[in-house]
C-alpha cells in the first residue's frame, strides 16, 4: 500500500504542477525547514489571479499549500499535527508572507478523512470542500475528490484522476470518450491501466498508443510495477480467454488429424499383432487336428493322444468317431 501511495503521490504532484504551472509558480515538495519536511505542493500566485483559472480553489490567495491523501493512504492523528507544523513552518520560513491572510492549506483526499470529521466537525463550504477552523493558526479547507461536482472543466479533471473506486470507471469512460488532452488519458492509463483496457475494450476504443509513454511516467512516478503488473494480469485474463478458444478449436483440428495418423498407426500395429497372434493360433490348431487324425489311424491309445496334443477330450471322441465310421 505505502508503494503505490507514494507513486499516487507523485503522480498527483505532476498532475497540479501540469495545470498550475501556466499562471502560476509552483513548487512541489517544497522544503519547509532544516529538517526533511516537505511540502507536498506549495502553489504561489503570480502575476494573474488564480481565482480566474479555477472553479474549487477560488478562495487560493498568495501562498497555498496543497496536501494529498490517497485512497490507500489513512489519514492519522499524526496528519493533523502535521497541518499546524507545516503552516506555521511555512510562516516563519517566508517572511514575506504577510501574516496568515495571505495563506491557505488545503488537505485534498480521495475519500473523506473520517477523523477530521470526527474531531473538528467541518463546515461545508460548496459540494465536497469543507471548512475546518481551529486545527492551526489558518482555517483549514478539505477537499474530497469523490464527492465534489462532475462538472469536469479546469483543474476538476485533474483532481478526478485521483478518484476512488466507485467513482473512477465513469471517470475512465468520459476521458476515453471526451478528453482530447494526451496528459489526462496518459495518466489515467498510469495509474489504473487494468481497469481502463476493459473500458477501452467494452467502448471499442483505441489507445492511441499512449501506453509507451505511460510506461515512461510509470517509472518516473516509482508506479512501473504497478503498471507491468495490472498490464500482466489483464494480458494473463485476456489471453487465457483466447488461448482457450483458439486452443480448443486448433486442439480439436490437430487432435482429429493426429488421431487418425496415430489410430491408423497403433491400429495397424495392433491389427498385425492380433492378426499374427490369431494367425499362429489358427495353424496351430490345424497342425494338432492332423497330428490327432494320424496318431488315431495308428491306433495309439486315447489317452496317449490327450497327453501329446492340446485337444479336448470331448473333440477326440468326436474324431475317433467319425473315422471309425
Amino acid at each position: 500500500m505505502k508503494k503505490q501511495s507514494k507513486g499516487l503521490d507523485e503522480a498527483f504532484k505532476d498532475a497540479i504542477k501540469t495545470y498550475f504551472e501556466e499562471f502560476a509558480i509552483v513548487k512541489p515538495e517544497f522544503a519547509i525547514h532544516r529538517l526533511p519536511r516537505k511540502i507536498d505542493v506549495l502553489i504561489i500566485e503570480a502575476e494573474k489571479p488564480i481565482k480566474d483559472h479555477v472553479i474549487i480553489f477560488t478562495y487560493f490567495q498568495k501562498y497555498n499549500i496543497l496536501d494529498f491523501k490517497s485512497e490507500d493512504d489513512t489519514f492519522v492523528m499524526e496528519d493533523i499535527y502535521k497541518i499546524g507544523y507545516y503552516s506555521n513552518a511555512l510562516l516563519l520560513r517566508e517572511k514575506k508572507i504577510d501574516y496568515f491572510k495571505n495563506l491557505t492549506y488545503t488537505l485534498v483526499c480521495t475519500d473523506r478523512p473520517n477523523l477530521i470529521f470526527k474531531i473538528a466537525k467541518p463546515e461545508i463550504e460548496k459540494k465536497g470542500l469543507y471548512v475546518v477552523k481551529g486545527l492551526c493558526i489558518i482555517d483549514v479547507r478539505v477537499l474530497v475528490i469523490s464527492e465534489i461536482e462532475d462538472d469536469l472543466e479546469k483543474e476538476i479533471k485533474y483532481l478526478k484522476i485521483f478518484a476512488g473506486k466507485k467513482e473512477r470507471k465513469d471517470f475512465i469512460k468520459w476521458v476515453l470518450e471526451n478528453e482530447s488532452e494526451d496528459y489526462i488519458l496518459t495518466q489515467v492509463i498510469l495509474l489504473y491501466g487494468d481497469e481502463v483496457m476493459k473500458v477501452a475494450k467494452e467502448k471499442g476504443i483505441k489507445l492511441r498508443g499512449l501506453e509507451k509513454r505511460a510506461e515512461e511516467m510509470a517509472e518516473v512516478f516509482g508506479l512501473k510495477s504497478k503498471f507491468f503488473d495490472e498490464g500482466s494480469k489483464f494480458g494473463y485474463e485476456q489471453g487465457a480467454k483466447t488461448g482457450y478458444e483458439q486452443g480448443a478449436k486448433t486442439g480439436y483440428e490437430q487432435g482429429a488429424k493426429t488421431g487418425y495418423e496415430q489410430g491408423a498407426k497403433t491400429g495397424y500395429e495392433q491389427g498385425t499383432k492380433i492378426g499374427l497372434s490369431k494367425g499362429q493360433s489358427r495353424g496351430q490348431r490345424k497342425i494338432e487336428l492332423k497330428t490327432a487324425i494320424n496318431m488315431i489311424q495308428f491306433g495309439m491309445e486315447k489317452e496317449t493322444i490327450l497327453k501329446v496334443i492340446s485337444i479336448s477330450e470331448k473333440k477326440l471322441d468326436w474324431l475317433i468317431k467319425r473315422l471309425n465310421k
